[in-house]
C-alpha cells in the first residue's frame, strides 16, 4: 500500500468519525431544546408606595410568567435587580406561587423593597444568599430558576411602572 492509497484511508475514516460526531452533536442539542421549558415573561410591573409608619416608602415589584407545559415545574431561586438579591426568604418580603389556568402554568413571583422606619429595618439578610452569583445581564432584572436540576434564566427587559400608592 503506497503513501496515497493510506492518506485516503485515514481521510475517509476521518470523515465517517466527523459525520457520526457531528450527527450526535446535532442529536445532543435537539434533545436539549425538546426538554427545555418554554417560559415566558407576561407581565413584570414595579409599584411605588408611601406611607403607613412615618417616613416609610418602597417599591414593589411582580413578574408573572407562562409556561405551556403543565407536567414540569420550575422552582424559582433568585431574581437580581440593580446588582442586589432578592431570594425567597420573609425578609425579602418574596414571594413565588403557582396556579393552573387553561392548561398552561402561571408563576408569580413578588418581592418588594422598603425604606425608612419599617418591620425589616434592623434585619440581618447574611443568611439569605443566593445559590449563583448571576452572569451579566442588559436588562432591569434577571430570575434565575431551576427546572429539571439545571439552572435558566429570564431576563426582565423592563418593568412596567404602575401609579403610585399613597397610604394615610
Amino acid at each position: 500500500m503506497n503513501f496515497f492509497q493510506k492518506m485516503y484511508l485515514f481521510r475517509n475514516f476521518n470523515t465517517k468519525i466527523m459525520k457520526k460526531l457531528i450527527l450526535i452533536s446535532f442529536i445532543l442539542i435537539f434533545a436539549n431544546k425538546l426538554s427545555a421549558q418554554e417560559i415566558k415573561v407576561l407581565e413584570a410591573t414595579q409599584q411605588s408606595w408611601a406611607g403607613g409608619e412615618c417616613c416609610s416608602n418602597g417599591i414593589n415589584y411582580i413578574i408573572n410568567l407562562e409556561s405551556a407545559d403543565t407536567v414540569k415545574t420550575i422552582k424559582v431561586d433568585t431574581v437580581w435587580m440593580d446588582g442586589q438579591y432578592y431570594v425567597e426568604k420573609p425578609e425579602h418580603n418574596f414571594t413565588f406561587s403557582k396556579t393552573i389556568l387553561n392548561g398552561k402554568e402561571k408563576y408569580q413571583i413578588y418581592f418588594g423593597k422598603s425604606w425608612g422606619k419599617s418591620f425589616y429595618q434592623d434585619t440581618d439578610f447574611t443568611d439569605a444568599k443566593p445559590t449563583i452569583k448571576p452572569p451579566y445581564y442588559k436588562g432591569q432584572a434577571l430570575v434565575i430558576y431551576y427546572y429539571k436540576r439545571r439552572r435558566h434564566t429570564i431576563e426582565i427587559e423592563k418593568f412596567t411602572e404602575l401609579a403610585s400608592i399613597a397610604y394615610p
